[in-house]
């Protein structure tokens, strides 16, 4: 395959007398030079070399060889020498070669070559060189020239590993060559594992020709003949002597090493100068640019290392881990030894580093970090009782913390329960405070929330957990309807965690404050934070799972605030696969009620009450304000449905002045579905002309469209469409439109009576939802529900890959799932098959 980037940079080279080409075994350096060569069309001598030729006169035997090939055997100095020794070769190339004929010497494998005599004749060749003779070294490690010199003398240009490894655009060439079209996800996960080593791709190919699911090859490892293991086995750890296999098995369960890490987990000295001396022969072997004496290894090779020191004992293998995990304590590395204490199952040092900082910077820091099984410390049997002094308290404090920041409610509950410390540390007591927060969270305790987010705050006010305790005081004010507070704190945790590089806390709290100005009918603000979010995302792609929830479930309110419900059927469905219902009733509960007004939008008022009625989350007692909103809400969809239901006033305990207005419409509702149109009207206007608090924007705009109607009921169209315009002027400003969804049914004899009203309306009118979806009549055959969900991601800008990265399932499959959508909607396109599912009532 031609490499015209590589030839060009040799051809740059010339400039100089000496090019080396150095790079580990199969690199493709005989590769390059022979492409040079032919693209060069110049006279050139290449001398092949082995062990055996490492003395001046095989050497130059060689060399003389090869020029008789290109036709300088006979010239003067020669005669009657039947294998030319240095001098009579250098007389030779004296004579025959000038600027207008040139000679090209190409020395491969010229890493063989160590006699002293033979490398200072070489070396007087580069220090005084021949016109028009360029010399070309290939070698696996540089040779033992005096390279340095040559560098400063400006006498060298090198090609490296670095060089040679194969970009994405060569890759996608390679793949073309072998006929393998695989999606790009895969092909950026080739290229990461192989880091463009030319052996790895071309064996990585040739196996993916044969294999069934070639994608499914780029994640495995294989040690059988013919694969990437066997060739570094073979040709590369085979050729390095017992000392230097055995620290490199042994340091394969360090992500990068240094000399002293070395010493101390293979309890020898000496290793910095081995691993110098591997990253000089190219045996896979790096060091890192910014720190010197530290290396890392290719990730083929670490995963064959790995693979060995599997092969060893157990209590071996945490061997290895335990020494590494005390040498990064002892440097103050706290998370690399987390790292290691865990695999070595040293549960009172993980324990400790947990109490030491180690805890602050997992689980509040940037999120970029992941350290291995620490469910393995909640498994972990102690050799002491947890209640046995400050040592014990502390075990527990880690265990219940670690429970509490990873989500698993059951252990936390089950710890903290017969836990009673006699003595801590004030380390530990933050560990503890955290557990205990978290679990008074989750079971809506609002009073031991309150009391130990306070005394964390006074502990820690500019610290993680202090900022930690603040996001939980924020978010507690949005549940509870407290929404200054709510604001103010969240706001103030966010500048804090980005100060301190807490990402994961920085992404939740902009989402809990996107939740709140959404709700408050601040669509805008709300919308920047969700912008916000993305960002965060975009340059954080690690942050998963739950520290993503309170952003998708913000993305969710906007979208369905806005009447997107393509983007908020995506967001809804992110944020649900992030949420575990135990951990963040909250959460959880605000989801559904999004999920509720979606449905009440399309007109489903049935099932929007069933899933309002059936959720637990939606009776938390510290998720106040949620569970008034779904008691208005129910109410509300009671009465569309044709059973008018007067909600009961919210609690008097905890009361948001907000839900007033809430309760307000859900009344107006019962009073028109009763026919008590005066009674209906009074609510709507008590509603309309608060000012203390004014309603937000989405209840307002609401409350005006219920009084469209009860105009309407009352034959007051005049009064019904000036109420109408009103709310579209209202919407308007903040581009809220989902009340006009789903008050388009009801009102659409008023709207198709008044052009004008028609023209201004704000989505459009056949858009508006039925009972029930309308059947796919149209299709001859329905689509699965798989397919459904397929096709709902069709309208996103997602590609195929990106798709199938989202449902958890191959590329293939989402293939075959498209495929089947467009043979079914009777389409060829995607744009087509979203145009045709809308028309159908399928998206």
């Amino acid at each position: 395959m031609p490499r015209p980037r590589l030839v060009s940079a040799l051809d740059s080279a010339l400039e100089r007398p000496l090019t080396v080409v150095a790079a580990g075994a199969a690199s493709g350096k005989t590769v390059l030079l022979s492409e040079w060569v032919r693209h060069r069309g110049e006279r050139t001598a290449w001398v092949s070399l082995e062990r055996d030729d490492n003395t001046p006169a095989a050497f130059w035997a060689l060399v003389g060889e090869s020029l008789e090939e290109v036709g300088l055997a006979g010239q003067p100095g020669s005669a009657g020498v039947q294998r030319p020794p240095a001098d009579e070769v250098r007389e030779l190339l004296a004579a025959t070669v000038s600027d207008r004929e040139p000679l090209y010497l190409v020395l491969d494998d010229a890493h063989v070559l160590a006699d002293l005599g033979l490398i200072g004749q070489l070396d007087a060749l580069v220090r005084h060189p021949l016109p028009g003779l360029h010399i070309l070294l290939a070698a696996r490690s540089d040779p033992i020239l005096p390279l340095h010199r040559y560098r400063m003398d400006g006498r060298l240009s090198e090609l490296r590993a670095v060089d040679l490894a194969m970009t994405v655009s060569e890759v996608d060439d390679l793949l073309r060559t072998h006929a393998l079209d695989i999606a790009p996800s895969a092909r950026t996960l080739l290229v990461e594992r192989t880091e463009g080593w030319v052996a790895a791709l071309r064996l990585s190919m040739v196996r993916m020709e044969a294999a069934e699911e070639p994608e499914a090859f780029v994640t495995a490892f294989a040690m059988d003949r013919g694969s990437i293991g066997e060739f570094l086995l073979e040709e590369v750890l085979a050729t390095l002597d017992a000392r230097s296999r055995r620290l490199l098995i042994r340091t394969s369960a360090c992500e990068v090493i240094c000399g002293s890490l070395a010493d101390a987990v293979c309890a020898e000295a000496g290793s910095a100068l081995v691993l110098e001396r591997l990253a000089q022969s190219n045996s896979f072997v790096s060091p890192l640019p910014d720190e010197v004496g530290w290396y890392r290894y290719h990730p083929l090779m670490r995963e064959v290392l790995v693979h060995l020191l599997s092969s060893e004992t157990l209590d071996a293998r945490r061997l290895v881990d335990a020494r590494a995990a005390r040498w990064h304590d002892g440097e103050g590395n706290v998370i690399e030894a987390m790292h290691h204490a865990l695999r070595a199952h040293d549960w009172s040092l993980a324990a400790d580093l947990l109490r030491r900082g180690a805890f602050a910077r997992l689980f509040l820091g940037d999120g970029e970090r992941s350290i291995g099984d620490l469910h393995g410390l909640l498994r972990a049997p102690w050799s002491q009782p947890v209640d046995d002094g400050p040592a014990g308290s502390s075990k527990a404090a880690a265990r219940a913390a670690v429970a509490a920041a990873t989500g698993d409610v059951a252990s936390l509950r089950a710890m903290l329960g017969p836990w009673h410390p006699a003595e801590v540390t004030s380390d530990t007591d933050l560990l503890a405070d955290f557990a205990r927060l978290v679990l008074a969270t989750c079971d809506g305790d609002v009073d031991t929330a309150d009391v130990v987010a306070g005394r964390m705050l006074a502990t820690d006010p500019d610290g993680p957990f202090g900022v930690f305790a603040r996001s939980r005081i924020g978010a507690s004010a949005v549940w509870r309807g407290h929404e200054d507070a709510a604001v103010e704190h969240l706001t103030a945790a966010l500048v804090d965690a980005r100060r301190l590089g807490m990402t994961p806390l920085a992404l939740e709290c902009t989402g809990l404050l996107g939740i709140q100005h959404c709700s408050l009918g601040r669509v805008a603000r709300a919308e920047d934070h969700v912008a916000y979010g993305d960002r965060l995302l975009r340059e954080h792609p690690r942050l998963t799972g739950r520290h993503t929830a309170a952003h998708f479930v913000a993305a969710a309110e906007v979208a369905v605030t806005r009447g997107r419900i393509d983007e908020f059927d995506v967001a809804t469905d992110r944020a649900t696969r992030a949420l575990d219902p135990e951990a963040d009733p909250a959460l959880w509960g605000t989801v559904t009620l999004l999920r509720a007004k979606a449905l009440q939008a399309a007109g489903r008022y049935g099932p929007a009450r069933s899933l309002l009625v059936g959720d637990r989350s939606l009776s938390s007692p510290g998720a106040f304000n949620l569970v008034a909103v779904a008691q208005a809400m129910a109410a509300e969809l009671a009465s569309l449905s044709g059973r008018p239901e007067r909600p009961s006033d919210p609690a008097a305990t905890d009361p948001n002045e907000h839900l007033s207005n809430l309760f307000e419409i859900a009344r107006a509702r019962a009073e028109l579905a009763d026919g008590d149109l005066r009674s209906a009207e009074r609510l709507v206007r008590r509603v309309i002309t608060a000012s203390a608090p004014a309603p937000a924007l989405p209840a307002l705009v609401e409350a005006v469209l219920v009084g469209s109607e009860v105009a309407l009921a009352a034959g007051d169209e005049r009064r019904a469409v000036e109420q109408a315009v009103y709310a579209i002027d209202l919407g308007r400003s903040a581009d809220v439109v989902l009340p006009f969804v789903e008050a388009a049914p009801r009102l659409f004899s008023l709207i198709t009576r008044h052009d004008t009203l028609a023209e201004r309306w704000p989505v459009p009118l056949h858009d508006r939802a039925a009972e029930h979806p309308t059947p796919r009549t149209g299709l001859p055959e329905s689509l699965t529900d798989r397919e459904l969900s397929v096709l709902r991601w069709l309208t996103t800008m997602m590609s195929v890959a990106e798709i199938a990265d989202e449902l958890c399932v191959s590329t293939n499959t989402v293939k075959t799932h498209v495929a089947a959508v467009y043979r079914k909607l009777g389409v060829a396109r995607r744009r087509d098959a979203v145009a045709t599912g809308r028309e159908l009532r399928l998206l």
